[in-house]
């Protein structure tokens, strides 16, 4: 279920269907959610964790599957582009990789594999991934799509994306 704002689809919820429903607007004029909603999309999904930044939301299946959606002005959805996603779009980047943990900072994430693999993607104006995506259009104040991170000769036991920082706990 969600609730609260939806002015950039961070909830999940189509914003043309059955919209008067739940729909009114608040006195920031932003769209609001104001009771609890189902998120349709995931009927049909296993959900195993949901972690949602400032303004977008990442949810993992129990088949390891990153689903993203919400605001995207930062790359934070990992997708390659810059547009708002108001219904939860898989992320064709880790569908061959198996997810097992899911982590929001402010406009950045960080995801896990089940090899102990770290991947982070979003905004990196602050170098708070600290990954470059070298794309054709490289840039780099942003992680257009999930970008492998290392350290050399450390093994990385978890990395917890913050505001406009992040934390690596090494072994």
């Amino acid at each position: 279920m969600a609730f609260g704002s939806n002015q950039h689809g961070q909830c999940g919820l189509d914003d043309t269907n059955d919209k008067e429903k739940w729909l009114r607007y608040s006195y920031h004029n932003e769209e609001e959610i104001d009771e609890p909603t189902i998120v349709s999309f995931f009927n049909d999904k296993q959900v195993r964790d949901i972690s949602c930044g400032a303004l977008h939301t990442i949810v993992l299946t129990v088949y390891g599957q990153v689903y993203v959606n919400g605001g995207n002005a930062y790359y934070q959805l990992g997708i390659g582009d810059k547009s708002k996603r108001y219904i939860p779009e898989l992320n064709e980047y880790l569908k061959d990789k198996n997810i097992v943990d899911i982590k929001c900072g402010y406009y950045h994430n960080v995801v896990k594999t089940d090899n102990d693999e770290f991947y982070l993607f979003g905004d990196n104006t602050d170098y708070q991934c600290l990954v470059f995506d070298f794309e054709d259009d490289y840039d780099e104040e942003y992680v257009k799509i999930p970008t492998q991170f290392k350290l050399e000769n450390k093994d990385i036991v978890a990395i917890y994306p913050g505001f406009y920082a992040t934390r690596v706990v090494c072994k």
